[in-house]
Parts: structure tokens; C-alpha cells; sequence
């Protein structure tokens, strides 16, 4: 009345719990991600024959421990993504904020490559401090291996971060 304040018509939309799940659905696979990876992994170790045994689960959580800190250290292309994407859709219009959310998924893949080469170089040194010393060569190995998801596991937190910012303007 007055106050300067604009009151939109209300628009036929869909319902509000439809709305919901559409954003909380992939929300919910793309933080579910790095848990799967590595109960696939425990599994997968876990039916490797004569390479079975507590030594190499032992090696695997060793390097899942290490990756989990990783790619919680990486979940800011995610965080930072939706509102800057969802302001830029606001400000700007969706082409603008599609630009953007494609420029945070292109830094995130980045990221992800430079993460796998970055695995590459210090599996020693960061597994000297994440597993005991008898599994030190196991663990290096399988986060050698597993440092290869990296660009899969950064760009889809990073996509999801930038759908959620395009879903919630």
C-alpha cells in the first residue's frame, strides 16, 4: 500500500512439493556420489581373489579417507555455484546465468584434472599421513587409481550446485 513495495499476481506453477523434489532429487545423488564410490570400491576390493583380504580394505579406506577430505575441500564450486547462478538468472537473465554455471562447471573440471595429476604426485606423502605404515604401498596405489574420478566427482558437484542455482532463482 504505498510502502514501495511490488506484489506479483500470482502465477498457475506447479505445487510446491513437486517443486521441492525437483531440486532435492539431484541435490540428494550428487552429495550420495563419493559414498557410493567407495562402497563400490570396498566391494570391488573386497571379491578381488587372491588380492582380497583386510590389507587392501584396510588401503582402501586409507585413501577414501583421503579423497573424502578432498572433495569436501572441493564442494565449494557446489556451495558458492547455486547462489551466484540463481542472482545471475535474477539480475540477468538465464543466458547470463547459464554462461556463469557453465564457467563454474569448466573450473571444476579443471580442478578435477589438476586433482588426478595432483594424486598422482603426492599418493606417498598424503598416505604417510592417512594410513599406517605397513599399508602405505596399497594405499598409494589405489589413490593413484581412484585419483582419476576426480574430474567426474568435481564437476558434478559443481553441476549440481549451478541446476540448483538455475532451479532457484
Amino acid at each position: 500500500q504505498g510502502y514501495g513495495i511490488v506484489h506479483a499476481a500470482p502465477q498457475p506453477t506447479e505445487s510446491l512439493d513437486s517443486k521441492i523434489l525437483s531440486i532435492a532429487a539431484p541435490s540428494l545423488l550428487a552429495l550420495a556420489l563419493d559414498p557410493v564410490l567407495a562402497a563400490v570400491d570396498v566391494a570391488f576390493v573386497g571379491r578381488c581373489g587372491e588380492n582380497s583380504g583386510a590389507v587392501p580394505l584396510a588401503a582402501v579406506a586409507a585413501s577414501t579417507g583421503f579423497f573424502g577430505f578432498v572433495f569436501s575441500a572441493t564442494n565449494c564450486f557446489a556451495s558458492a555455484g547455486t547462489p551466484l547462478v540463481a542472482k545471475a538468472e535474477v539480475d540477468d537473465g538465464e543466458a547470463a546465468a547459464l554462461r556463469l554455471g557453465g564457467a563454474i562447471v569448466k573450473a571444476a573440471a579443471l580442478t578435477g584434472v589438476l586433482l588426478c595429476l595432483f594424486s598422482e604426485l603426492i599418493a606417498p606423502q598424503a598416505m604417510a599421513l592417512f594410513a599406517p605404515s605397513n599399508l602405505i604401498d596399497e594405499s598409494v596405489a589405489f589413490t593413484r587409481l581412484r585419483g582419476i574420478s576426480a574430474p567426474a566427482v568435481v564437476g558434478a558437484a559443481a553441476l549440481n550446485g549451478v541446476l540448483r542455482g538455475v532451479g532457484d532463482p
